[in-house]
């Protein structure tokens, strides 16, 4: 095996795949990334064996043969040090892996067999292109920037470990009739988001699958920026392409929950007030309950449509803030947890935010009045 590439494109290369290595396992060989070379082509394969990174490259300064396997870690370190210019990598004859910079910098790596190194495909090898599609880049980012922190990370509940992707048919108020969104959920029990694009074409026969938080995450990063990427979809793995990385992961084994049955409806008397002074106020105000574990705001509304916050840090200190809004309902209190009310305030992207809140006791549903394809919901809480 012989490589030669520059040091600029296996930083990128290493970046790309580094987050599918795995640093903890016993399994040797999962710790290593494949390198495999023919002529001006060069692609680097990482796996944790529940997902997995491909990343390839073609360039006419590029010239290598053959494969093998080095440690991941390793190399993404050395590659982010190596100065700029031509990095040479050969096997030497204990079945080493010799890496030389333009400098005269020399690193002898451990290798392990390529033929061991464990990838991930779909069942006997066929892609199931009936449940695939193409979508943009961005609307895909969009998916999963504005869900994804509501995922829940607790295993014991393992379904809601990810985000659920489905399609849904909706009322088109415009066109008097029903379409079709392909929508984002995820819930840990305390907080709900939920967003929606348009169903892309070919996504009809879209099964509803799980997007492990991870693979979510490590999408996020690969894809934000691509004009298009390819989904491929089967009952256990979901394959999300670009034309130089592709990204195959294991889907959640499970049957998401019946989300529908804690959407609030929007109420007759919204709040509407300016995001930027609710989340100003929102952090002056945690700044008291910032060390206990509730973290807990009240929002009180009177008849007058005027609304406070208050918190308390549970020993005589408390805080007290006027926030203007628009509001003709009736007198309300209601608690929060001020760091999901926040984080939620925070990811808007307009210039107002609507609350719709029916009681104490009722969940509220949070929404930019100028982006209503988003959706947050908050449960309340004694504060």
């Amino acid at each position: 095996m012989h490589l030669r590439i520059d040091q600029d494109l296996l930083k990128a290369m290493m970046g790309e795949v580094i987050d599918a290595v795995c640093r903890t396992s016993t399994i040797p060989i999962i710790g290593h990334v494949l390198l495999e070379a023919q002529g001006n082509a060069v692609a680097i394969t990482a796996t944790n064996l529940d997902m997995q990174v491909r990343t390839t490259r073609r360039d006419d300064n590029l010239d290598g043969s053959g494969s093998v396997t080095v440690n991941g870690d390793l190399l993404h370190k050395i590659a982010q040090k190596l100065p700029k210019g031509e990095v040479q990598l050969s096997r030497l004859e204990d079945g080493r892996i010799l890496l030389n910079s333009a400098t005269g910098s020399q690193f002898h790596l451990s290798a392990l067999p390529p033929g061991d190194f464990p990838l991930m495909e779909f069942a006997d090898g066929v892609r199931p292109d009936s449940n695939g599609f193409t979508i943009p880049g961005g609307h895909l980012a969009q998916l999963i920037a504005r869900t994804l922190h509501a995922a829940s990370n607790e295993e014991t509940r393992f379904y809601l470990n990810g985000i659920y992707l489905h399609r849904v048919e909706i009322p088109d108020c415009e066109q008097q009739c029903a379409k079709q969104v392909l929508r984002a959920v995820t819930t840990d029990g305390h907080r709900l988001a939920m967003t929606e694009i348009e169903l892309p074409e070919g996504a009809e026969d879209m099964p509803g699958i799980i997007l492990p938080i991870k693979a979510a995450q490590l999408a996020l990063k690969l894809f934000k920026d691509c004009a298009s990427v390819a989904l491929v979809i089967n009952e256990r793995l979901i394959e999300i392409a670009s034309p130089s990385t592709i990204l195959t992961s294991k889907l959640v084994d499970a049957a998401y929950p019946d989300y529908g049955r804690v959407l609030p409806s929007a109420q007759p008397t919204p709040i509407l007030t300016q995001r930027e002074n609710l989340s100003d106020a929102l952090a002056r105000m945690m700044l008291l309950p910032a060390g206990k574990k509730s973290r807990g705001v009240r929002l009180a509304l009177e008849l007058d449509g005027a609304m406070t916050l208050t918190s308390n840090d549970g020993n005589g200190q408390d805080g007290f803030e006027p926030v203007p809004v628009s509001y003709t309902g009736d007198k309300l209190e209601v608690g929060f947890n001020g760091a999901y009310l926040l984080d939620v305030i925070d990811r808007l992207e307009g210039a107002e935010v609507e609350l719709h809140m029916k009681d104490s006791a009722s969940p509220a549903l949070i929404m930019d009045p100028a982006s209503r394809d988003t959706r947050h919901v908050i449960m309340p809480m004694r504060v």
